[in-house]
């Protein structure tokens, strides 16, 4: 049987979170996911029905209906992980339906060019305190990205101008148990930038929690991070080459990011997956 490491590490080859998080981000996050649905399902399914843990990783990435193992009417550029009936974490906003009726959480995503996916140092509070804080923090993530997939099949939306209608844009953002999100905290860590912490807002006064509202919300404070580096005098002391913020050519504008998602990094917070437009290529400005 091939080690659990090794499934996961080939499903990670060219993924987003790797591009912008780090290999080690997205492989643990996986694992740790991989790892929860294995307790909840192992726990209830009769003895024997799995032999071990790379017995169940393996499985949880095929689709046993379909002749090829692979998931079909899923967006197409997705990693698939299996929504095991028996595991705590709701489906809700993240899971999406294939073609044979199963149930799948798009785990990560692949991207043909790395160079437009923007690597921003992530915030990850169990890395501050070792040992039980950083297991508890674990236990207590949810650690599946929320994507932006719109009707059209295609991923990402401008965080400029109104979003477009998404699948699952409806359906409510909350906690595993159920209970809303009333405050939440988006990091944005732009390399060569001094971080961002701004609070915003998922569960409107009216009740509003679907998932359009955080989206719009999310893209809504990367705009206004990338309109105040546009302008400020000193925006451009300290930065990045290649990702230095401004509105002359060969710089980065609210024009030129779409927000693909989100990964929570903490109870409170969440991380921005950000992206190139692919004009950036052609241009030859990346």
């Amino acid at each position: 049987m091939v080690p659990v490491e090794q499934l996961i590490k080939a499903r990670l080859h060219g993924s987003i979170l790797v591009a912008a998080f780090g290999f080690n981000f997205a492989y643990k996050r996986t694992l740790a996911h991989a790892s929860r649905a294995w307790l909840e399902e192992s726990a209830s399914a009769p003895n024997g029905t799995w032999g071990s843990f790379e017995d169940f990783v393996d499985a949880s990435y095929s689709d046993l209906l379909e002749s090829d193992g692979k998931p079909k009417g899923l967006i197409s550029i997705s990693i698939p992980f299996y929504a095991w009936a028996t595991f705590k974490f709701g489906f809700g906003a993240y899971a999406f339906q294939a073609s044979s009726a199963g149930w799948w959480y798009l785990m990560d995503m692949k991207t043909e060019d790395t160079r437009l996916i923007i690597p921003l140092k992530i915030f990850e509070p169990y890395n501050l305190k070792p040992g039980v804080r950083q297991e508890n923090v674990m236990k207590e993530v949810d650690l599946r990205p929320l994507w932006c997939i719109c009707r059209d099949g295609t991923l990402g939306v401008p965080v400029i101008g109104e979003l477009p209608e998404l699948c699952r844009g409806n359906e409510a953002f909350e906690r595993a148990d159920g209970s809303p999100r009333k405050t939440m905290k988006v990091k944005i860590n732009w390399p060569g930038y001094a971080p961002s912490d701004k609070q915003i807002r998922p569960l409107s006064d009216k009740g509003d929690r679907s998932i359009k509202r955080l989206m719009t919300l999310v893209a809504g404070k990367v705009c206004a991070f990338l309109d105040e580096h546009a302008t400020a005098c000193t925006a451009k002391m300290g930065t990045e080459a290649a990702y230095v913020i401004g509105t002359q050519t060969g710089e980065i504008s609210s024009r030129d990011v779409l927000l693909l998602g989100i990964v929570i990094v903490s109870e409170g917070a969440a991380t921005p997956i950000l992206r190139l437009r692919d004009d950036f290529l052609s241009q030859g400005l990346v």
